[in-house]
């Protein structure tokens, strides 16, 4: 009995390993019929080897985005990108982009949206076109369906020749992307939120100046920024009568001395103080006498270079604040 039952064990065994190398022999054909379609097409049916390495490396790329942040009905996300400026607003069904940091920042801003989930961008603001903060837009708009652009006007004398700017503009044309032209007061209602366009506002000789500002609110919360205003233009903003009142306030040119004037600080009466700026960037951003000022008026200050990604999330009545460290 126990030699039947080594035979009947010896033929399992061989049946198994016949079953075996017949899967191995269809693998092989497979694979070779992937190679011959590769280098000479024959059907639609099979793959090539670079859809393949497009397909897995897709996949890794999206198992690697961060988790980001979801919670609330709008999130405002500050995203660290250095010394440059990038600000997500995020409600249920839209996306609001703000600037995109510098060139080299482009996948970093990509990478973090489409770990958020976004999947269409339905208005990016082009702040100025300076490359600290539409560095990144080209790429963003290439890998991201963007809707509409919102930027500035710019004088003939303002209109800049450089690469990035160039970048920008023939990402915009060759993406379709509806470009609208800011102007003081124009609002654009985003799943209950309202996004007002609160400059320039006035005419100016400097691109800082002729930054676009924006002020979102929702329900009885407000999220303001002005790009890198300087006092001039902050000045030209408060004699408009635009509401300014603000909970979160991105500090205007990444905390400079230039900017952030005490009477428009006042203004906008803002809880917190974000700071968009790189460690130890070689500017000095944010100057000390500004930080002085923000903590004499009461805000919290909160800096990227400190504290990395800084998300608001809100119901329209409470404000919750989680940062990246």
């Amino acid at each position: 009995m126990a030699k039947r039952r080594y035979q009947k064990r010896k033929r399992k065994q061989k049946t198994s390993l016949k079953a075996f190398y017949s899967f191995l022999a269809i693998v092989a054909c497979f694979f070779a019929a992937i190679t011959v379609n590769t280098y000479a097409p024959f059907t639609r049916s099979l793959p090539t080897w670079e859809q393949i390495r497009a397909e897995v490396g897709s996949m890794l790329e999206d198992a690697s985005y961060p988790q980001g942040y979801v919670d609330g009905e709008v999130t405002v996300h500050y995203i660290d990108v250095g010394q440059g400026n990038c600000t997500l607003i995020r409600t249920k069904e839209h996306a609001v982009l703000i600037d995109a940091g510098e060139n080299d920042q482009g996948e970093t801003v990509v990478s973090y949206l489409k770990g958020q989930g976004i999947k269409k961008i339905d208005y990016a603001i082009a702040t100025h076109p300076h490359s600290d903060h539409i560095g990144g837009l080209d790429v963003v708009i290439r890998e991201i369906p963007t809707e509409n652009i919102i930027m500035p006007k710019l004088k003939k004398s303002l209109i800049p020749t450089t690469r990035t700017y160039e970048d920008l503009l023939t990402a915009i044309q060759e993406n379709n992307v509806n470009v609208i032209t800011a102007k003081v007061g124009e609002q654009y209602e985003i799943d209950g939120g309202i996004l007002t366009i609160l400059g320039p506002a006035g005419d100016f000789n400097d691109l800082n100046n002729i930054s676009v500002g924006a002020r979102f609110s929702y329900g009885d919360v407000a999220f303001l920024s002005t790009g890198d205003m300087e006092e001039q233009a902050e000045e030209a903003l408060l004699n408009t009568g635009e509401r300014l009142s603000a909970d979160v306030f991105s500090a205007g040119h990444h905390g400079s001395d230039t900017a952030n004037s005490e009477a428009f600080l006042k203004a906008v009466g803002a809880e917190y103080f974000v700071v968009q700026c790189g460690y130890q960037n070689q500017y000095g951003h944010p100057h000390k006498e500004i930080l002085r000022r923000m903590e004499q008026l009461g805000g919290e200050i909160l800096r990227t270079d400190v504290s990395g990604t800084i998300v608001f999330s809100t119901d329209g009545t409470q404000l919750d604040l989680q940062t990246e460290k």
